[in-house]
């Protein structure tokens, strides 16, 4: 049974919706007068939505570039790596500024501006594929 690697995207496509719902219902139950146990709920669905996305990202990845995995991953690991790196040059600032649920939110509305791109590997992922010399076929 021969799977393609676009097989991955449905839980990528749920960790998608996951995420930026978690961190939505955080960002608007972070007040002082609403108990500890909405935002601790909204973390399940944060934790899953990353979860989700780390672990699909990485299986697709793998798939799509069966050879050459290794250089694939290690490219994902340093852009990550790197975006870690950056977030504490402005996350304090942005927080201070904003206030939790407003910084919150603007992190959430980054990810429902990506919500289309899973989707997009998803119905043309193999079309896309085709363009790279380093994509394996099975």
């Amino acid at each position: 049974m021969k799977v393609n690697p676009e097989d991955r995207m449905p839980p990528l496509i749920a960790s998608s919706i996951l995420l930026p719902a978690g961190l939505f219902w955080f960002a608007w139950t972070s007040n002082r007068n609403i108990t500890w146990v909405p935002q601790v709920l909204a973390g399940i669905f944060i934790g899953a939505g990353i979860m989700l996305h780390f672990l699909s990202g990485t299986a697709y990845l793998i798939d799509v570039y069966l050879l050459n995995a290794n250089s694939a991953m290690a490219v994902n690991v340093c852009i990550r790596s790197m975006s870690a790196a950056a977030f504490p040059l402005f996350a304090k600032p942005m927080y201070e500024r904003l206030g939790v649920a407003w910084a919150t939110s603007l992190l959430a509305f980054f990810c429902v501006a990506l919500i289309p791109f899973p989707i997009v590997l998803w119905r043309y992922g193999e079309k896309i594929r085709g363009w790279s010399k380093y994509s394996f076929e099975l």
